[in-house]
């Protein structure tokens, strides 16, 4: 009897000892609370890492739906750039991008070329509206109606150097900024940081949130890779009037010739300069359209790449592939990418089963150091098993300056 007893006094012992340490431990110990700590931190970090993400997504969706409404228009003695404003066709774009003439050429992002009569046009503002009824109907890009704020993203569209389809990204860095390029009075203007390059003119400046247009890129700073937008809340009420009562205008017969305006003075918040005002020839002569002054040889301004050289540098490069040239091709390779590169023999014989290459698409992205990122699709016919095949390729290049030339200076697959 006692031999069986002892079994069970161990047993309600140690049961009884268990729970006097579990009384103690939940007692005396402090409570634990950065477990959820940790797990909130952790939620907010994953959360910050997601936003990029989703902001490029919506990037990229946003450039795909507003290209369709840029186009490019031409005249007999400029190229520039514009946007679709409403159902009626009308096209907003800059007054120096049509001059005198009326009538002008549009051409879509599709391919696709028409006629353009411009209905309005201003002698001091820098804007003009062409109206193409061919493109009657089809949904406008939205206009922003209030003004934009300090740092929002943009995008900037247009065909620079005749490159349709160019994109740029930038943010606004700057508001109100005003100063008078004879023959225009540009008033509180947007700064961006997307680069302005000749033939971007007229185009849109869109919002990196919901695409909705916020400027007309106009002017570009001299010595910096900065431009500047009209706002269009605040030339609505023109271009309204011009859509509603058409300008009866006819061509101006005296030659000229409209640069995209360059500004080279203080950026400052407020229109504070004094400017001639005794000049008889006024506006359609030759007289103030040279908007460059002469600057000493001894101080010269630094060159900074440009987001059109940045595209013409990867496109080179593929030309070069396709007319065999490789050494040509392999000596635009820079940086320490051209470090890490195989010989000009290894980087020749990569290309050997090469037929051709087709770029397809591409935009660029400013990375704010002087570099661009240009994204692309390629196209590649090749030469795989005694028979041509096409391959299609993502690819995204760093373009930078070496030495002051443009370079690659690393690219990858996307």
């Amino acid at each position: 009897m006692k031999k069986a007893l002892i079994p069970a006094l161990l047993v309600m012992t140690v049961l009884l000892f268990g729970m006097m340490l579990a009384f103690l431990l939940y007692t005396f110990m402090p409570p634990k609370q950065a477990k959820p700590a940790e797990t909130k931190a952790k939620t907010e970090i994953v959360t910050k890492e997601e936003v990029p993400a989703n902001e490029k997504n919506s990037l990229k969706k946003i450039i795909k739906a507003t290209q369709g409404k840029v186009v490019q228009i031409e005249t007999a003695n400029s190229q520039g750039s514009g946007f679709l404003y409403n159902n009626k066709g009308d096209i907003v774009t800059n007054a120096h991008v049509v001059g005198y003439e009326v009538d002008v050429i549009i051409k879509t992002s599709d391919k696709q070329t028409y006629q353009g009569k411009v209905i309005g046009r201003s002698d001091q503002t820098d804007i003009a509206l062409i109206r193409v009824p061919a493109l009657a109907n089809i949904t406008p890009l939205q206009m922003k109606q209030e003004k934009a704020e300090l740092g929002d993203d943009v995008i900037a569209l247009g065909s620079p150097l005749g490159l349709q389809n160019t994109v740029t990204i930038g943010i606004i860095s700057g508001l109100d900024r005003s100063f008078t390029l004879d023959p225009f009075i540009y008033e509180n203007m947007y700064q961006i940081t997307a680069p302005i390059s000749p033939g971007n003119s007229g185009g849109p400046i869109v919002s990196g949130r919901d695409g909705s247009v916020l400027g007309i890129n106009s002017v570009k700073y001299i010595t910096e890779n900065i431009g500047f937008s009209i706002p269009i809340y605040s030339v609505m009420p023109t271009l309204k009037k011009w859509s509603d009562i058409p300008m009866k205008l006819s061509d101006y017969e005296e030659y000229y010739e409209f640069e995209l305006p360059e500004y080279d003075g203080d950026i400052t918040d407020s229109y504070e300069e004094d400017y001639e005002e005794d000049n008889d020839e006024g506006y359609g002569t030759d007289a103030g359209l040279d908007i460059e002054e002469e600057y000493p040889e001894e101080e010269p301004y630094p060159y900074n790449l440009t987001s059109d050289e940045a595209a013409a540098t990867v496109f080179a490069y593929y030309n070069h592939v396709n007319a065999g040239f490789y050494e040509d091709a392999y000596n635009l390779i820079g940086g320490n990418w051209k470090a890490s590169s195989p010989s000009l023999a290894d980087f020749a014989a990569g290309y050997a089963n090469t037929v051709n290459t087709t770029i397809t698409y591409y935009t660029v992205y400013d990375n704010g150091d002087g570099t661009f990122q240009v994204d692309i699709s390629l196209e590649a016919e090749e030469y795989v098993n005694e028979s041509n095949r096409t391959s299609y390729y993502e690819l995204s290049y760093v373009v930078g300056l070496e030495d002051g030339v443009p370079k690659l200076l690393g690219g990858e697959m996307r």
